[in-house]
């Protein structure tokens, strides 16, 4: 007698299910980016590109917006500078649109350049570029 459940058989996913799903993966991509950024930082003092993150984490760098949105809401609700700050893209050396709109609230009417530029600082990152 055959025990395999076939995939018909199973259950499907609600789409909560599925985003609860996702949630766990993000969160779980997250306590491991964490320590990594700290790494970085301590090390390098300076940006790191999604692609090279994402080599590291064995994941597309397509998927670390999800894990970087949750550092940058620890560390906005912390208090603390956003860690987040140093993930950049490779062609742009800027942080991805995801990082300048959750940072909205925060910015206190800064410029993204500026705002970007205030937690490199905060963090003790050297900016790649000179801003004004």
């Amino acid at each position: 007698m055959d025990t395999t459940t076939s995939a018909a058989a199973q259950p499907k996913k609600s789409s909560q299910q599925s985003a609860l799903l996702q949630r766990g993966s993000q969160a779980s991509t997250a306590f491991a980016l964490r320590p990594f950024l700290v790494l970085h930082l301590e090390t390098r003092s300076c940006p790191i590109t999604y692609g090279k993150i994402a080599s590291y984490l064995g994941v597309n760098h397509r998927t670390l917006g999800g894990p970087l949105a949750i550092l940058q809401d620890q560390d906005r609700r912390a208090g603390v500078p956003l860690i987040s700050a140093l993930v950049v893209n490779e062609k742009t050396g800027l942080p991805g649109d995801g990082f300048f709109e959750q940072a909205r609230s925060a910015k206190g009417g800064l410029s993204d350049a500026a705002f970007w530029a205030q937690q490199l600082k905060l963090l003790g990152a050297q900016s790649p570029v000179p801003f004004k």
